[in-house]
């Protein structure tokens, strides 16, 4: 399964240098629904961290679902966008407006209706996880001042780990 994400500077170079990451949450939870959610993701892969937040993808490339991603995960000017490839059974998923409806609810009763194990069939689907590690990465850009939010024209794509370090001296991190 392809899982995307988005982080901005301070994380993504934190990743670059733990070659994991977690605690990317990218919405605003409400604690109740946080402490629920990592009691789910802890039942499905025996880690208690606080998870990570992408979507994901079966089919196509991260260039070929940037009108999602722009869609469903908050993005701006110097992000990184960071495709990885997950097994499905590290992930929890929910369908993208269920998931805004429980942050505005805030009711963690009704977590059980909106999180689960299976992707849901609906093409707007968040995906969380406890932790990303590199051996999982497969590509990554940066969102230049330039963006367009429905074209990828200028942006710097990365597709290893070694490639990736060289965000540390890109001048859009002011290397």
């Amino acid at each position: 399964m392809k899982f995307i994400t988005v982080m901005d500077k301070e994380k993504a170079l934190q990743f670059i240098d733990n070659l994991e990451t977690s605690n990317n949450l990218l919405f605003d939870f409400p604690e109740n629904i946080l402490d629920e959610i990592i009691c789910k993701l802890e039942d499905l892969t025996g880690l208690n961290t606080t998870p990570v937040v992408g979507v994901v993808n079966n089919v196509g490339s991260l260039s070929s679902m940037w009108n999602k991603i722009s869609r469903l995960l908050p993005v701006k000017s110097g992000d990184v966008v960071f495709q990885f490839s997950l097994n499905d059974d590290e992930l929890l998923y929910g369908e993208f407006n269920n998931v805004m409806a429980l942050l505005y609810s805030g009711s963690a009763s009704e977590i059980d209706d909106v999180f689960d194990f299976d992707i849901p069939s609906n093409d707007k689907c968040v995906a969380l996880a406890n932790l990303v590690k590199a051996d999982s990465f497969e590509s990554a850009f940066i969102v230049k001042d330039s963006w367009e939010k429905s074209s990828l024209p200028g942006l710097d794509s990365f597709n290893s780990i070694s490639e990736l370090k060289s965000l540390c001296n890109s001048n859009i991190f002011g290397g």
